[in-house]
């Protein structure tokens, strides 16, 4: 194989190389995009588990109201507003939980059009980075190449020699 055939292969590698860097970045960028939105989901979801049983305990409160009690209208009134106003914020959690997930679907679609992007190479990848990992490529290929050598030096010194 020509030196400049070689090159260009170490070329394409390297330019591989930083492509997957560069979808690696991606993907733990999206992997901190998605922990933050299952953290808010859950939050929110926790926000109306609580808001339903406190909903459970004024109804309950309402079936205790005694008809001999003075106050049962105002405690009624009091109960149901309550009630009424749980259930709009349950309402209004589920909303955002709505547009958190629309939010998400939206995020992962924009990333996996980034990674799809660097994939297919529309993405340029930086050209002196590209250099300096081709020639770290070529290094290492020479290292080899040169261990390659001195062990076969060294298994053909221990060989016994033709006697005549």
């Amino acid at each position: 194989m020509k030196y400049n055939e070689f090159v260009s292969k170490l070329r394409s590698v390297a330019r591989d190389i930083l492509r997957m860097e560069l979808v690696n970045k991606v993907r733990d960028e999206l992997l901190a995009a998605v922990t933050q939105y299952n953290s808010e989901r859950k939050n929110l979801e926790w926000r109306v588990e609580n808001a339903q049983q406190n909903i459970a305990r004024e109804q309950f409160g309402l079936t205790q109201v005694q008809d001999a009690d003075p106050d049962k209208e105002t405690k009624e009134k009091d109960l149901n507003e309550a009630i009424a106003n749980l259930e709009k914020f349950i309402e209004a959690r589920q909303k955002e939980l709505a547009e958190l997930a629309e939010d998400q679907t939206k995020t992962e679609a924009e990333y996996a059009e980034k990674i799809e992007n660097i994939e297919n190479s529309s993405v340029k990848v930086n050209r002196a980075h590209l250099t300096e990992k081709t020639q770290m490529l070529i290094d290492t290929a020479a290292k080899g190449t040169v261990q390659e050598m001195v062990v076969e030096d060294m298994a053909t010194a221990f060989e016994p020699e033709d006697q005549e």
